[in-house]
């Protein structure tokens, strides 16, 4: 049976324009496809009179396509607001020992269960995620996202190069390989919702041989690669040091097959000229992070010298340097990085990380055949049905968080409820 939803619909097919249909319709198959939207005009509800549908009414509330997340860490959701002097203190003395205490299944099951819930929970249905060392962790997560239906692009971290004194687990090369090939086979493509990413976790945490042998295999097979690139000074005197033959840190990635269309990298803070148009020239994606940025007072991305290159962006909650899964937030920490429109920030939000997922065939905006991932978001106070379009935008970029969420759906199903 078809359901219509009755809604105020707002899409966002471009950076520069939102549609916005104050007295809108979402359709949705019982298959959990779009079969439309738009105005509930005279003849649409001439149209759907005559076919037996349910209508849900949520004329008091607007519908957006689901958040897309292009960068977290599943690991690290339950250390938010740790502070941390930077990026590489903060590794050291919480993030490096939580993660290798996570490898008894009976204890990570439910903690990974609730990592996608909280997702979920803001609105997000899609996530690019880091999990962590271990590759039994990393199945678990899989099948937890399988379980439950969450849409999800995992990597097991891979890491074959000591570069400091933390104590990062520290792999053989063909191990790491290995591993993470054996979780692409079972995983990636499942279901049409999951998939696999090789990753890396930085350039100082992997050897040439291991970024060669896995930008060889994913070229061949057109799979994911997902890691950080130039998040902070530290981390690009690291380079240097180890690698001192390579100009800049995306030469590191670029002459040992890393970079290309399938690629996204995390931060991208710290790069010099030859360094976007290395980015541009392969068509590597990149993860804005804003949040985590302040957190750890990383930097400030040039998200200007991207768009200007043609480099395809989404935006990143990097949990748990980010302290809030909340798209909302990380939208409004966007504008304050650089003054953006909120119709911009959504589509970054949305279909802009899809494009760079290379997945805006089925997610990321309300078209005809795509999946029904939507979420049901409430207007904040003091903000009535009649506001404006930018105002409305405007409003929920700068007040919302994971509070205005009442339903979120994908592939047509509903996942999360807010109580009361």
């Amino acid at each position: 049976m078809l359901t219509i939803f009755r809604a105020r619909i707002c899409n966002f097919p471009n950076p520069e324009n939102a549609q916005d249909f104050p007295d809108g319709f979402l359709a949705v198959s019982d298959t959990g496809k779009i079969s439309d939207y738009g105005k509930w005009d005279k003849n649409k509800q001439k149209q759907y009179r005559q076919k037996q549908c349910k209508i849900i009414d949520y004329s008091n509330y607007v519908i957006v396509p689901a958040f897309i997340d292009m960068h977290l860490h599943l690991p690290q959701f339950h250390l938010r607001g740790h502070y941390g002097v930077s990026l590489l203190d903060w590794l050291k003395e919480y993030i490096i020992p939580a993660e290798n205490t996570l490898t008894v299944p009976e204890k990570t099951e439910s903690f990974i269960r609730t990592f996608f819930q909280e997702m979920w929970r803001s609105g997000t249905t899609t996530a690019l995620i880091f999990s962590s060392n271990s590759m039994h962790f990393t199945d678990q997560a899989f099948k937890v996202a399988r379980k439950i239906g969450f849409r999800a692009i995992i990597g097991k971290v891979m890491t074959d190069n000591k570069f400091s004194s933390m104590k990062m687990p520290v792999e053989k090369t063909e191990k790491s390989i290995r591993e993470s090939i054996e979780l692409y086979n079972k995983w990636h493509g499942c279901d049409d919702l999951l998939y696999y990413a090789f990753s890396p976790r930085f350039g100082p945490a992997a050897t040439e041989k291991l970024l060669r042998q896995v930008g060889d295999f994913a070229y061949k097979n057109n799979a994911y690669i997902h890691t950080h690139l130039a998040e902070t000074t530290g981390e690009i005197e690291l380079i240097r040091n180890l690698f001192p033959r390579y100009k800049t840190y995306t030469e590191f990635y670029y002459k040992n097959n890393i970079l290309g269309p399938k690629t996204i990298v995390a931060h991208a803070i710290y790069l010099k000229e030859s360094e976007y148009k290395l980015l541009a020239k392969t068509h590597t994606k990149v993860a804005h992070c804003p949040s985590s940025n302040f957190f750890l007072h990383s930097g400030l991305a040039n998200t200007q010298k991207m768009e200007d290159y043609g480099i395809q962006m989404g935006l990143g909650s990097d949990v748990g340097a980010g302290p809030s899964f909340s798209l909302f937030t990380i939208m409004r920490d966007a504008y304050y990085v650089r003054n953006i429109p909120p119709a911009q920030a959504f589509y970054y939000a949305t279909l802009g990380a899809a494009r760079a997922l290379g997945l805006d065939d089925r997610i990321g905006s309300f078209n005809k055949g795509k999946d029904a991932d939507f979420v049901v978001v409430k207007y904040p106070y003091w903000c009535n049905k009649d506001v404006s379009r930018t105002r409305l935008l405007s409003q929920l970029m700068f007040r919302g968080d994971d509070h205005l969420t009442i339903e979120t759906y994908t592939r047509g199903k509903k996942v999360y409820q807010k109580i009361g």
